[in-house]
Order: C-alpha cells, then sequence, then structure tokens
C-alpha cells in the first residue's frame, strides 16, 4: 500500500506491508504513477515495510533508477529493518 504526500516539488512516498516478489513489479508502476511533471525530490518512506526480498530490492534500485533519470533527486528515508537488512544483502546498504 502506497500514501503520498507533496510539498511544492517533493513528493514523499510512504510504502506499507511486504515488498516480496508478489509486490515488487506493482509496486515500480505504483510509485511511477505518483510522480509528476514538477518534483523535483522524491523522498521514498519504508519504514512501515515488513518484509522485503530480492525482488523487493531490485524494485527499489528500478525505482531510483527510473527517478533519477526524470531529473529528480531520490532519497530512501527510515528504511524498515527489513528492507536494512535486505540492502546489506545485496551490498546496497548506501542507496
Amino acid at each position: 500500500m502506497l500514501a503520498a504526500t507533496r510539498v511544492d516539488a517533493r513528493l514523499t512516498i510512504c510504502a506499507a506491508g511486504e515488498l516480496d516478489h508478489h509486490r515488487a513489479a506493482t509496486f515500480s508502476d505504483e510509485v511511477r504513477d505518483l510522480l509528476e511533471p514538477h518534483d523535483r525530490e522524491v523522498c521514498l518512506d519504508l519504514s512501515e515495510i515488513t518484509s522485503c526480498g530480492t525482488a523487493g530490492v531490485i524494485a527499489i534500485l528500478g525505482v531510483r533508477h527510473y527517478i533519477r533519470s526524470q531529473g529528480c533527486d531520490f532519497v530512501v528515508n527510515e528504511p524498515s529493518g527489513a528492507v536494512h537488512g535486505a540492502l546489506q544483502r545485496a551490498r546496497c546498504a548506501t542507496i
């Protein structure tokens, strides 16, 4: 589940629940659908993600790549323990 708030050109997207192989494909599309042309910074709040697997890491990296390709800054804010652990295992802890 995603919830979005926008202040000026900063979009904050809060994700909750599991980010596993079932959810990863739709996650990327849902995030992309929220981006608007005037957005300049996207903050992805992953504090409410309860589990995250390899597919979730790939989805996060894909979202980061897409957002940066649109000329926006990308920040992961408050990754949950599940996300942090998955990123560390994938050697992407500095995302």
